[in-house]
């Protein structure tokens, strides 16, 4: 395999571990093996190169201050777990994440000034956060069924219809956002990005600016 291992820079360790894994599973799927979940028993030698195989790209990817701490370990896998746990944290640490995001995952709502576009953006926030702790991932149906019941009603009519599609399982989310912000636009009339919060402290303080100088006039 030609060209190295991406490097952690110590910014966002998921993005790293997701790249990491592929560079190691294009070296040889067996290298990858040896790396997400080691063997059972006593390695063979064939088992034993594809260790040092995922040994060797690991070194060459961590830091010096990250290899001081897992250079006197003999098996990728236990090297692996170890990166997960110092950039992740421990089990019952990352189980307590998880529920802090699954909470506010749950109570998450939609504010009346957004489209669906916008409103997925800050669920997605949300949704990437829960999925990298590897405690419970959130599927693609789940999300699709989450967006649908968070759309405000009864502006959206097309509610109960998308919910009985038969591929919601199985559709990109950015289809199904895709087909309500058709809907926003020939339906609703929402060509336009709606107006947010900071755009309406704008107008506000511009109608204010335009009627202090009508009165201005009027009094001169």
């Amino acid at each position: 395999m030609g060209g190295s291992p991406p490097h952690f820079e110590g910014k966002n360790f998921a993005y790293w571990k997701v790249r990491m894994a592929a560079y190691i599973d294009a070296i040889a799927p067996e290298v990858w093996l040896a790396t997400k979940t080691g063997f059972t028993g006593t390695p063979t030698t064939e088992q034993l190169k594809w260790n040092a195989k995922a040994r060797n790209a690991i070194f060459e990817a961590i830091s010096e201050e990250v290899f001081a701490r897992v250079n006197g370990m003999d098996l990728a896998s236990d090297i692996w777990k170890e990166l997960i746990e110092i950039h992740e944290g421990s089990t019952k640490v990352r189980e307590q994440k998880y529920y802090l995001f699954r909470a506010k995952y749950d109570s998450f709502k939609m504010l009346t000034h957004e489209n669906c576009n916008d409103m997925y953006s800050r669920l997605n926030v949300i949704v990437k956060d829960i999925n990298a702790l590897e405690v419970s991932k959130i599927d693609s149906g789940s999300i699709n069924r989450k967006i649908l019941m968070l759309l405000l009603k009864p502006k959206y009519n097309i509610i109960n219809a998308m919910l009985q599609k038969e591929n919601l399982d199985t559709m990109e989310v950015g289809e199904l956002v895709g087909e309500i912000r058709a809907h926003e636009m020939s339906i609703l009339g929402m060509s336009k990005e709606p107006t947010t919060s900071k755009s309406i402290a704008l107008k506000t303080k511009a109608n204010k600016s335009r009627k202090l100088k009508m009165v201005k006039q009027e009094s001169s």
